[in-house]
């Protein structure tokens, strides 16, 4: 899924990915994710 959305930049604090939810999709984007180098933050 691609957002249009910039968020606003916060000091100290930077992310390539935000996970909503730990079911069989956001486990396996946030898997995906991690193995691939980025940075997440997951919500459940």
């Amino acid at each position: 899924m691609l957002s249009t959305q910039q968020l606003p930049e916060v000091p100290g604090r930077s992310v390539d990915l935000v996970v909503i939810g730990s079911g069989p999709g956001g486990y396996e984007a946030a898997l995906r994710a991690a193995k691939s180098g980025m940075k997440i933050v997951g919500r459940c």
